[in-house]
């Protein structure tokens, strides 16, 4: 039975009240009057049967599939049906009903690729003849991972894309970005919006996602240097029979992967041993070690933090949707709800999707439509001290010693007074709470209009974001006990007594109007398309806060003045304008040419300095439909194609009028005669010569299908250099007096250079089909020049210059092996700790003296390996599914290579401030025998000694605690079936397919040791890992 909490139901309920009614609808639609019953067998041009064959009466959801042996049975109206054949790998073939009751058929090899239509910047265009380097995600690859955002749907399917989930805390996002270059521009249902509102879309809402990695995306000017991602939202069809479906899951969410904290007799003998390491001595006794090991006698009973924190949670899904059409509107409506927990006690994620998409005729030559997208989300933590309440909890596993527990003496009526009071989850179901609240809608009226001119037509839009964030936070006061077993009392000794409670409200408006023409017209083989268009966009942010010491935990409202600490107040408003083009021309989809550019506007620049023009260019070559490649037998497609184009940034660190001289208020304060004086202070040189940042990309591709378009893929080169980014020049000198900072200007350069490619496959063997497919991205950074770069030797020069180098290169020193008794400490004869090695135990690291100095420095650094805090410079992917009869099967790797981590914090330094450690740090370890006997002979382990202090000459930054970082994941793999027609029928459905799924099941890296996981960032092991879930759903249409 679910675990519903009251607060679930309002998200839920309308979806359920949407399932009965469309049940109603269902029963109703299903017993048509005037039917007959078709049978057939579909087989494919050698005569094999083929299981899985989508039969759909066109125009309608009606529909069924191909049994084992090819066969198939469907009601069709009596007259006038059409029935449609589709499979993936074949062409999709109608055949219109008439007199006959059987009808048998042969499906030939596709020409699905070519035919596809893929959505590029304002328009859509035929695969066959783009030019550009563009990658397209339908609906059905994005629903195959019950996910709660986008991003992580499409990990590991397309090339050119890094996604990495970073990290896994209930409704976060995956770190998504186009070849490495940084955040890109995201434009739903042709509105420009931000990475928020991306991906709190629900996925099953999407019909493609569509990334723009080259010059395609320079129609989209200054916020398109790092690449565009175009969502499309799905829609209905005219002239479709009303269908409705549900979509529901329940899952289970468990970490993929935390280090395990030592127990409590681990733990207390790594503080004996570090003792005796160190001094020769501890206050720890072998006889109290014993018992802490043995853990049976009172007062010497350990307690498992991590058990107690962490736990399997639970994850719900539903989504409600009905989409069909006339003649003259068609439409598509959905509500949908998802509700995350954590694994730790308190913390919870709730979103609520809407969406209704409307188009409708008016009249013979206007089109008019609506979208509305609208979403309630909320974010629940408890009133915890600090920035990330999230990282508190992680935390808690080893700030809390194991040797004690959450309530003193066990008693759930006192808070213990730990050694770590706010990572004490025990305390965090009275500290109060961190509640935020975001609703958002955006609306977009578009409006086309058919111009009685051949090809051409005038399109308008207004969109209309709407998002209101409201942020409370209450930080309750509580006490904390300590049990005297003496006296059997409980003895208040600690607490938190300072309180602290703020709210936010903020409101985001955004208003954007674009107008445009398209032309589109063939003639003699010769095809020209166009358009041409403006587009203006306005935002204004509002935000208020408050903060107050409240003088009770009773009291909510923050209604008495004089606890009020702080408010601030603020109006942001921004503006942008750009005019646009693309010209498209090719003859008989033979030779192929695009010209684009945008003249673009933004508001940061100084007057003179806002516009900049983006041009971009590309051609392509199909060679395949050159006589002298026809027919050939192997080669279906082949196709050449180049590009380049220039794009803008103005995401360059300056706020609104930096161009301006002026003053900032509120810069400190003084008292004088009592009185308090707010301060200003100058606000420094106008900015007044900075400007876009400008990146021009190269790219060249080679698009090819093979064996009847069973085998295809796509191989890419590109450079992207960005010219004009900030830098102050060093080279002028300011007099001291003045205190203030040259401005910025348009001085360094940068470069990316890389790879991609993808490679798909499609066939069946006998009565089973199946596909597979992988892809693969290599993309770094080569820092191109800086300004007036300063040295002060040539040592200097080469450590730390930039010049005509990679980015993201991490330095340390080579260990080269491990000191194995005292006896060769004292005769080494290179000085690693700075004191002739008197701090050095035996299985400390014997580092690489490079320049021969004898001596352990910054001098001896060398490469060891790449950025930390970086996407992976290489992304690869392999993706595959299968039919069978009514089954289906679908998987997902996902995995990177050439990224860096270190160690830091507990994952490096062992009982670091006397608190627990990671398992292996504090056991597999270098260590006597005999704990307690300074002459008993040392044990090899993989970490050093335990010690107290003295640890600089093993912590140094070095190439054992930085780790060169691989990793393949399988992402998602699901498992589903679809009940046979004979059932479906019986039940007036039209499908119902059960499904289980799994996601992040398990990883194959080289990161098992440290018990973190590979694509999370914190060196210490803190950030919240991604989740292990495995779902079991539904899909019912009716």
């Amino acid at each position: 039975m679910l675990n519903m909490k009251k607060s679930d139901l309002p998200g839920l309920k309308h979806l359920f009240i949407l399932f009965f009614l469309c049940a109603s609808v269902g029963t109703v639609a299903a017993q048509q009057p005037g039917e007959k019953q078709i049978r057939g067998t579909v087989s494919d041009e050698d005569g094999i049967p083929l299981a899985g064959v989508n039969i759909l009466v066109k125009g309608t959801a009606h529909g069924t599939q191909t049994d084992f042996d090819g066969n198939y049975s469907i009601e069709v109206p009596s007259q006038g049906a059409v029935l449609t054949f589709s499979y993936i790998g074949f062409k999709t073939e109608e055949i219109a009903i008439k007199e006959q009751s059987s009808i048998n058929i042969t499906l030939s090899a596709s020409e699905q690729s070519l035919d596809e239509v893929v959505v590029i910047g304002y328009g859509r265009q035929k695969r066959e003849t783009v030019t550009g380097a563009v990658s397209q995600v339908e609906s059905e690859e994005i629903s195959k991972a019950p996910v709660a955002n986008v991003s992580e749907a499409l990990v590991g399917k397309l090339a050119g894309v890094s996604a990495r989930q970073s990290d896994g805390r209930p409704g976060n996002t995956t770190s998504f970005q186009i070849r490495n270059f940084g955040t890109p521009l995201y434009v739903i249902d042709g509105v420009p919006q931000g990475a928020d509102q991306y991906n709190n879309l629900n996925p099953g809402d999407i019909e493609s996602v569509s990334v723009l990695k080259d010059a395609a995306a320079s129609i989209y000017g200054v916020r398109a240097s790092n690449g565009v991602v175009l969502v499309t939202t799905k829609s209905g069809k005219y002239n479709q029979k009303s269908t409705i479906k549900i979509n529901s899951y329940y899952g289970w969410q468990s970490l993929t992967r935390f280090y395990k904290p030592a127990l409590a007799g681990d733990y207390v003998r790594a503080m004996a041993e570090a003792d005796i390491n160190q001094n020769g001595t501890s206050n720890w006794t072998r006889e109290e070690v014993a018992k802490w090991q043995e853990g049976t006698e009172p007062g010497y009973q350990g307690f498992d933090w991590s058990s107690y924190i962490r736990k399997g949670v639970p994850q719900r899904f539903i989504q409600g949707s009905v989409t069909g059409g006339s003649e003259k509107i068609h439409y598509y409506f959905s509500a949908s709800n998802i509700n995350q927990e954590a694994v730790f006690e308190g913390y919870n994620f709730n979103r609520t999707n809407l969406q209704s998409n409307i188009s409708a005729n008016i009249g013979k030559r206007i089109k008019a439509g609506i979208r509305i997208n609208g979403k309630i989300e909320k974010n629940r933590t408890p009133g915890v001290p600090g920035t990330d309440d999230y990282m508190q909890a992680l935390r808690s596993q080893t700030k809390n010693r194991p040797t004690e527990t959450p309530y003193a003496n066990n008693n759930p009526e006192y808070l213990n007074t730990t050694s770590s009071l706010p990572t004490n989850n025990a305390m965090f179901a009275v500290a109060g709470y961190a509640r935020d609240i975001q609703r958002t809608v955006q609306t977009n009226f578009d409006l086309e209009y058919d111009v009685p001119v051949e090809g051409l037509k005038l399109k308008g839009i207004y969109s209309y974001f709407y998002n209101n964030l409201l942020y409370d936070v209450f930080e309750k006061s509580y006490d904390t006990y300590t049990y005297n077993r003496e006296t059997d009392t409980y003895v208040k000794t600690g607490g938190r007594s300072n309180r602290y409670r703020s709210k936010e409200n903020r409101h985001i408006q955004k208003n954007i109007f674009r107008a445009m023409a398209d032309y589109n017209r063939t003639f003699n083989g010769h095809h020209i398309a166009g358009i041409l268009g403006v587009e203006a966009e306005e935002i204004e942010t509002k935000n208020f806060f408050v903060r107050s010491i409240p003088s009770t935990n009773v009291i909510e409202l923050i209604n008495d003045v004089s606890e009020v600490q702080e408010t601030t107040n603020s109006l942001d408003e921004q503006a942008r304008q750009g005019y646009f083009f693309r010209v498209n021309y090719d003859y008989e989809n033979k030779y192929l040419l695009e010209v684009a550019g945008r003249y673009d506007a933004a508001w940061k620049f100084a007057p003179g300095k806002r516009w900049g023009f983006f041009p971009s260019v590309s051609a392509g070559w199909r060679m395949s439909e050159e006589p002298f490649m026809k027919n050939t037998g192997v080669l279906s497609d082949l196709k050449i194609r180049a590009s380049y184009g220039e794009m803008g940034d103005d995401n360059i660190g300056i706020g609104p009028y930096a161009y301006l001289p002026g003053y900032n208020y509120g810069a400190g304060n003084a008292v004088l005669d009592g009185e308090v004086i707010t301060g200003i202070a100058p606000r420094g040189m106008p900015i007044s010569t900075l400007s876009w940042i400008r990146s021009r990309i190269t790219n060249v591709g080679i698009d090819f299908s093979m064996f009847d378009n069973k085998l295809d893929g796509s191989l890419e080169g590109f450079y992207r250099k960005r010219t004009g980014l900030p830098g102050s020049r060093n080279d002028v000198i300011l007099p001291v007096e003045v205190n203030i900072d040259l401005p910025p200007e348009n001085l360094g350069a940068d470069a990316n250079i890389g790879m991609e490619f993808s490679l798909n496959y499609r066939n069946s063997i006998g009565k089973v089909s199946y596909t597979i497919g992988g892809n693969a991205t290599l993309s770094r950074k080569r820092n191109l020049y800086t300004y007036n770069p300063q040295f002060g030797s040539s040592w200097d020069h080469y450590r730390n210059s930039s010049e005509d180098r990679w980015a993201g290169v991490q330095w340390g020193k080579h260990v080269i092996g491990r000191f194995k008794s005292e006896e060769e400490i004292s005769g080494y004869p290179v000085n690693i700790d700075g004191q002739n090695n008197t701090t050095l135990m035996p299985g400390d690291f014997i580092y690489e003296d490079v320049n021969g100095d004898g001596v352990i420095n910054g001098m001896d650094d060398r490469p060891t390996g790449y950025g930390e805090g970086q996407q992976p410079y290489l992304m690869y992917g392999l993706n595959g599914g299968l039919k069978y009869k009514n089954f289906d099967f679908s998987f997902t790797f996902a995995g990177g290579s050439m990224q860096s981590r270190g160690r830091g914090s507990v994952a490096k330094v062992a009982l670091l401030n006397n608190q627990n450690s990671p398992d292996y740090l504090l056991n597999d370890r270098w260590h006597r025998e005999d704990i307690f006997d300074p002459d008993s002979p040392w044990v090899s382990g993989t970490y050093p000694a335990l010690r107290r202090t003295n640890r600089e000459a093993i912590d140094m930054g070095s190439d054992f605690w930085f780790l060169n970082i691989t990793y393949l994941r399988l992402r998602n793999v699901q498992l589903g079936y679809n009940l046979p027609e004979s059932i479906l029928s019986l039940l007036n459905i039209e499908q119902l397919r059960f499904y289980i799924n799994g996601f992040n099941l398990f990883s194959v890296d080289n990161m098992k040791g440290t018990g973190m996981d590979p694509e999370i960032m914190d060196p210490g092991g803190h950030d919240y890992p991604p989740n292990r879930v495995v779902n079991a759903g539904f899909n019912l249409t009716f």
